[in-house]
């Protein structure tokens, strides 16, 4: 009644009970804090039209594929369900097919038994995902259906989650009232996609140049109308293909969407490669739009296994600094853990302060190391000019960036 989710102890009492005298539920025992309640968002997404509209009306929305489908939205206080009009951010929408059942191929330990074969519900695969801004608590977002669906007259699901970039706000909420069948041939598209941008771990990578054994393809793709992102179908599927022997699928799992829409909607694939041999290598990229048009890209590489991390930039977000600075390094190991060292020296090359942090680095730039400007001792420096060097280290090795310079002024 409060609008809050329930405690994790509630949780399991409920699911227990419902199981009446089944005695699987015995199996299975909560360790932990009974009162704690899931981390979740507490305001609720609400998807309130699609195409204009209402889903309280008696029309049932079905979203054919190939078909332009705009949805419309609001963030509410989960308890009251008024809309928040202090809410201005961002909101994530992703849509799933129709459902599908699947049936278990059952296992008994004696041969002589039957085997006991369940058949249960699942989502449906991954068909679009994409932000749109929100504004005054509501939001639109038009999005351009895959050519190829499962053909399956089943309801769909539509997760949306949303964060506030003027409040600490999140809002999460799931719609299932609509259905996904059918094909839209009013639409006309030859225009394929565009791969601006495919490189190894950094997108200041150049063609042929050298990485670890486990890179990072990085891509940046675009459409007209939108790029497809279904498994649905057979044949267009985003894929890469490593030196036309190994391919790899579930690419559209690593896709995610830009920030804010635009003329030609697009994002980025980040796909970790593993344990690739020693040597020449080319990667290839497919993507297709949601009207069946392919684009490929191919770039080659050289791996060099334990290869150690490179330094793009060292910087500061304050200089000259009267408080505090925190330092950033900018690197090729995207979402890797590493340890990060900073190291300031006065102009006679002593060491003045020197602090590490060890954790996974957000894609390529590390989380800051903050300096209070004292020294080892604890005590404020003199205002002038330091020098700073950054290390970076991983299972790959170590690297050490060249220095800088700061200055630190008076209070």
């Amino acid at each position: 009644a409060d609008g809050r989710f329930y405690t994790l102890g509630e949780i399991y009492r409920q699911a227990k009970n419902s199981l009446d005298s089944d005695d699987n539920k015995l199996r299975y025992v909560l360790m932990g804090d009974p009162a704690i309640r899931p981390a979740a968002p507490e305001a609720e997404a609400l998807l309130t039209h699609i195409n204009d509209v209402p889903l309280a009306s008696v029309d049932q929305p079905t979203l054919m594929a190939n078909q332009t489908v705009t949805f419309r939205g609001r963030i509410a206080d989960a308890a009251s369900g008024e809309t928040l009009p202090e809410f201005d951010g961002v909101v994530n929408l992703s849509l799933y097919d129709a459902d599908r059942s699947t049936t278990t191929n059952g296992h008994v330990d004696d041969a002589k038994e039957d085997p006991v074969r369940l058949t249960f519900d699942q989502r449906g695969t991954l068909l679009y995902t994409g932000n749109a801004n929100v504004t005054g608590g509501e939001f639109s977002l038009t999005m351009a259906m895959p050519g190829q669906i499962a053909e399956n007259f089943r309801p769909a699901t539509v997760s949306m989650y949303a964060y506030s970039q003027t409040a600490s706000v999140e809002a999460s909420g799931t719609c299932r009232d609509i259905y996904v069948y059918g094909f839209d041939d009013s639409v006309s598209d030859t225009i394929a996609p565009v791969i601006s941008l495919l490189a190894m771990n950094h997108d200041g990578f150049r063609p042929g140049d050298s990485v670890n054994e486990s890179p990072m393809l990085i891509a940046n793709v675009s459409d007209d109308r939108g790029v497809n992102l279904s498994m649905s179908g057979v044949g267009h599927v985003m894929n890469i293909t490593i030196d036309g022997t190994r391919t790899y699928t579930d690419v559209a799992t690593y896709y995610t969407p830009d920030v804010a829409e635009s003329e030609n909607p697009g994002g980025t694939i980040a796909y970790q490669l593993t344990d690739l041999a020693a040597g020449h290598h080319t990667a290839r990229l497919r993507v297709w739009d949601t009207s069946g048009n392919m684009a490929e890209r191919s770039v080659e590489f050289n791996v060099v296994p334990g290869k150690a991390p490179g330094i793009y930039e060292v910087y500061t977000d304050a200089n000259p600094a009267t408080t505090q600075a925190n330092f950033y390094v900018k690197h090729d190991r995207p979402d890797s853990r590493m340890t990060v060292t900073v190291t300031v020296y006065n102009l006679l090359g002593q060491p003045v302060w020197s602090s590490s942090a060890t954790g996974r680095s957000d894609m390529f730039i590390t989380s800051p190391l903050t300096w209070n400007l004292t020294d080892n001792s604890g005590r404020r420096v003199p205002r002038g000019i330091y020098i700073y060097r950054a290390t970076i280290a991983t299972d790959g090795g170590e690297s050490t960036s060249s220095g800088r310079k700061i200055a630190v002024a008076a209070e």
